[in-house]
């Protein structure tokens, strides 16, 4: 099965492609140790290889004794934590698991229990820093509620904690006030990963975070970010500073709180390192609500490519208190850098303002960093006050398709150079000859857009929008090769939309592709132990 579908509810894969990583990759091998965990009522002493000889803690924990304080865990061991259970303490293990036999903490599938198992940082005055401190390869943690903790719930680095998955998880108050009242000032990471490779952080539920939910720097390798739902995070949703490829697919980001300057959605540096040719991956995303959706910090050591494509932007602001602010000016996309993208291909987005007059949508700002060729293509902006506002001088060739605005304030006016004045689409053409953006007006009706702004998230084109059948096709392009480096169950396949729906051989400008008759919705996306 290959996973090529971009869904507009992110959480509506929940599961899916965790538990396809996990079953066809890295599926557990019969005979493989199981262990038992019961913080309530377990004990140490006991041989931990069953739910009525379960362990009090996990091998890993400082605070294990007996049996499960002396037990090493090996490739293929599975650490089943009983559902429901608060579990007060931190884990650390380093011992290996393989590409077939992964380590996996887990709360209990055969129904010991009920609901997740809890991994809880609090207890009365006492804060623990770190739920899990993976410091092996290979290892696997999924199906918890990981809360309350001063700093992180995962904490990972160094080559040494290479290949790991974090799924289906539920993280949330990590580092939140009053709960970072001891640990180290209450940092506040869902996933921190520092110099490892090829980490997998797909379907899980972060929220209330005081710094950052999925943070990936020191030359972390081969990123993937995929099916996350990340809401009320201070700072940024999304770090990643990641040489090799990054892909971020099918999250979504809603309302970054903090009041200062970088609440962005995410945040992307990237570039050079030992896998320079490989490219970052932003797709399939929604994000609402946040300062700046998509800001790109390319890195001075060495030039990479970006696709972003079929996502949707909504309602940016600049000081990132939501709906409760003044909100000033919001950006869909800023690049700002002394480094240098190679080829930023933007195509099929959706950008939607719903408080008209108080931000930007669908907006690329260029302020200092190099692009060398820009591909622009099919995106639609609704209701956006500025399209475009594009530092040419830093800028060397700009190809551009058909973009449809609709309802814009100032539609398709450019700024030229930094601090130059504003120009129509026309007076920029005529003084630019060499540079062609073209555009269209015209009308798209959205539906589900609710009074008070409220919005269900889809945006579908209805009959006798103008975005049908105007879009450029761009098949040639972007052959299905273009990311041939990824994994196979996280392919992605840039001709189909949001939906996963193969797009006409005359695309549509926008994320969705318009369809008559709407396919019938998947009857079942759920899988048992993910978090709602």
């Amino acid at each position: 099965m290959i996973l090529k579908n971009f869904l507009p509810l992110p959480r509506a894969i929940a599961g899916i492609a965790g538990d396809l990583l996990i079953a066809c990759l890295w599926a557990v091998p019969v005979g493989a140790a199981q262990y038992y965990v019961d913080f309530s009522s377990g004990a140490d002493s006991a041989a931990g290889t069953s739910t009525s000889t379960a362990w009090k803690h996990s091998p890993g924990d400082a605070n294990a004794t007996g049996t499960a304080g002396s037990t090493k865990l090996a490739a293929g061991d599975v650490v089943n934590l009983k559902g429901g259970v608060s579990y007060n303490g931190g884990i650390a293990v380093s011992q290996n698991g393989t590409s077939g036999q992964p380590i996996v903490w887990q709360t209990a599938a055969n129904g010991w229990g009920s609901g997740n198992a809890i991994m809880e940082g609090t207890v009365g005055t006492t804060t623990n820093s770190c739920a899990f401190h993976p410091e092996g390869e290979y290892h696997v943690i999924s199906g918890l509620t990981i809360q309350d903790y001063s700093s992180y719930a995962v904490e990972a680095y160094g080559g040494n904690a290479s290949y790991l998955v974090v799924s289906n998880c539920n993280l949330h108050h990590i580092g939140w006030f009053p709960y970072a009242i001891n640990g180290d000032g209450g940092v506040g990471y869902g996933v921190y990963l520092r110099g490892l490779g090829n980490a997998i952080i797909v379907s899980n539920r972060m929220d209330d975070l005081n710094e950052t939910a999925v943070y990936a720097v020191y030359s972390a390798t081969n990123l993937i970010i995929w099916g996350n739902t990340l809401t009320n995070i201070q700072d940024h949703a999304i770090f990643s500073a990641c040489y090799g490829y990054t892909l971020i697919a099918c999250n979504a980001i809603n309302w970054q709180t903090n009041s200062v300057t970088h609440d962005d959605g995410m945040q992307i540096q990237g570039g050079g390192g030992t896998e320079p040719s490989k490219s970052v991956i932003v797709c399939g995303n929604t994000e609402w609500a946040n300062n700046q959706d998509l800001f790109f910090n390319p890195l001075a050591n060495g030039p990479f490519d970006a696709y972003v494509f079929n996502n949707v932007w909504i309602n940016p602001y600049s000081d990132g208190t939501g709906q409760t602010g003044t909100p000033q000016v919001g950006f869909t996309m800023e690049i700002q850098s002394p480094g240098t993208l190679n080829n930023l291909y933007v195509f099929n987005n959706l950008g939607v303002l719903m408080n008209s007059g108080y931000g930007m949508t669908e907006m690329t700002y260029y302020v200092s960093a190099s692009v060398l060729n820009l591909f622009y293509y099919n995106n639609l902006n609704w209701n956006g006050l500025t399209s475009y506002n594009i530092n040419t001088a830093q800028i060397q060739h700009i190809y551009s398709g058909y973009n449809l605005y609709t309802n814009d304030w100032r539609s398709t006016y450019i700024i030229p150079e930094l601090g130059g004045t504003w120009q129509t689409l026309a007076q920029f053409q005529a003084s630019n000859p060499t540079l062609e953006i073209n555009s269209l007006y015209g009308y798209v009706a959205f539906p589900n857009i609710l009074p008070g702004g409220v919005t269900n998230y889809t945006y579908k084109l209805t009959a006798g929008d103008s975005a049908i059948g105007k879009g450029t096709n761009l098949a040639a392009m972007l052959p299905s090769s273009t990311f041939n480096f990824l994994p196979s169950p996280y392919m992605v396949d840039p001709t189909q939309d949001i939906l996963g729906q193969q797009r006409s051989s005359a695309w549509d400008i926008g994320a969705y592709a318009y369809q008559s008759t709407p396919p019938a919705p998947p009857t079942d996306l759920t899988v048992a132990g993910a978090p709602e």
